[in-house]
Formats: structure tokens, C-alpha cells, sequence
């Protein structure tokens, strides 16, 4: 199990192209680094070590579950590889964020507080930062669908 996750955007189209390439798991994978010489993320995010417990909060689950709240910080609508390299195109994007804008973290934490406690990856030290880290989610995600951007996961 990985103990953080980094969102990126990348443009829609940049996607599109990685995507093609015969090797796209390792040219997004050189996008995500900086090292491919023609598509950089437009931002980015980490998570830190709060992306299992904010995935037990939205789906009460410790791997998988429905989407678009399965797509939030674990799987996507892509899976590049085996190591935890998901995509989520504009269509998931935008339905991500507008999921996202309906939900209430403050009721979701409050159901699923034991869930979390007993089955997240280090919760004891990302508690705190959880209701900021999931506010940072949902301007990440708003922003993404808002400019009709890829998001893509790497877990590590």
C-alpha cells in the first residue's frame, strides 16, 4: 500500500497524446517528473499520507468502490500500470468535481470517523490536516474540470 498520492493536471490534449504513445505509462510518468520534453503538468497536488483515509471517508472502503467517489484519490477511469498510475479524462473530471461539491466532509468524517481510525494508513497523523486537505480536493478538482483537464494519480 503506498503512503501518499500526487494529483496532476495535464491539458486534455497532452493527455491524449501520452495516452498514445506506446509507452504511456512512462512518458506520463516523464510528464510527472518534468523530464518529457514537451508536456509539464499545469498544477499539482500531494496528499500527503491522507489519501487512504479520505477514500475510507468517501467510500467507506479501504480499496476500490464506486465511482465518482472511487476516482477522488484511488482508482481512475485509466489504470496505466500496476503500481498506482490512474488518469481520469475530462468526462471523470468533471464528474469528480461536481460530486465533490455536494458533499459535506465534516458529515462524512463524522460517519465514518472509526472506519477511518481503525483502517486508514497513518490516520493518526494526518487527522488534523484532513479537512483542509479535502477542501484543497475539491479546488483541485473544480479547477481541473473548469479548464477541461486530465488529472492524473500516481500513488507511491
Amino acid at each position: 500500500m503506498g503512503t501518499w498520492t500526487w494529483l496532476a493536471r495535464i491539458a486534455a490534449d497532452d493527455m491524449a497524446r501520452l495516452l498514445a504513445d506506446p509507452l504511456p505509462a512512462a512518458r506520463t510518468s516523464d510528464a510527472l517528473a518534468g523530464v518529457h520534453p514537451h508536456v509539464r503538468p499545469v498544477a499539482g497536488m500531494d496528499t500527503h499520507r491522507a489519501w487512504h483515509a479520505l477514500h475510507i471517508a468517501l467510500t467507506g472502503l479501504e480499496e476500490g468502490g464506486d465511482p465518482p467517489a472511487s476516482h477522488v484519490v484511488g482508482d481512475g477511469a485509466i489504470r496505466l500500470d500496476d503500481e498506482g498510475l490512474n488518469v481520469l479524462m475530462p468526462d471523470d473530471v468533471r464528474a469528480v468535481a461536481q460530486y465533490l461539491a455536494t458533499v459535506a466532509f465534516e458529515e462524512l468524517r463524522a460517519a465514518r470517523h472509526e472506519r477511518m481510525r481503525a483502517d486508514a494508513y497513518s490516520f493518526d497523523v494526518v487527522e488534523e490536516a484532513l479537512p483542509r486537505i479535502f477542501a484543497e480536493l475539491v479546488r483541485f478538482y473544480a479547477d481541473a474540470a473548469a479548464a477541461g483537464d486530465a488529472v492524473v494519480k500516481s500513488r507511491a
